[in-house]
């Protein structure tokens, strides 16, 4: 992290180090550079934290759904570092490596699914735009349902402030 300097875990003050610890014991097994970051303010690290695991592991979006969601506001974002480290999950959900290399370019893939396709359209239409049309939210809403419509919009909007964040404090790794 360049902006901000590395954080001595030995000098956490007890809330820091509390959520450092479920952080750390926790799915993701490290304080990264972005938690570095939110850990100047223990509280709203956590809060994060807590959005992110549902972003990440207990969303009712297919995986597929919900990484292509985060390449889309990443691209957007040209936060090349959270790009790349969803890259590899997305291609685990099934997306292929030419359809990541083409939203990293900008670009729509041709998909065979009809629900990436929606989810693609919806989260680039609405960074594209400020809003999404009728058509493209009911595509969406059809192809996926409330449940996960839902949670893709909340996916990328909490990968909005992660990129925000990565940008900002320009985090490299």
């Amino acid at each position: 992290m360049s902006r901000l300097p590395p954080l001595d875990q030995a000098a956490f003050d007890p809330a820091q180090r509390e959520v450092a610890d479920v952080i750390i014991k926790g799915p993701r097994g490290r304080l990264s550079s972005l938690f570095e970051v939110w850990l100047r303010n223990p509280e709203l690290c956590d809060r994060v934290r807590r959005l992110g695991d549902y972003a990440r592991w207990d969303a009712s979006a297919p995986r597929d759904l919900a990484e292509l969601a985060v390449l889309v506001t990443a691209a957007h974002f040209a936060a090349w570092p959270e790009f790349d480290a969803h890259a590899g999950f997305a291609e685990k959900g099934g997306i292929s490596a030419d359809d990541i290399a083409t939203v990293r370019a900008g670009g729509r893939p041709e998909f065979d699914d009809a629900r990436r396709a929606a989810v693609h359209d919806l989260v680039a239409e609405y960074f594209a735009t400020n809003r999404v049309t009728a058509p493209t939210y009911a595509t969406a809403l059809a192809a996926i349902g409330e449940a996960a419509l839902v949670d893709v919009v909340a996916i990328a909007g909490y990968y909005a402030m992660v990129c925000m964040t990565v940008n900002v404090f320009e985090i490299t790794g």
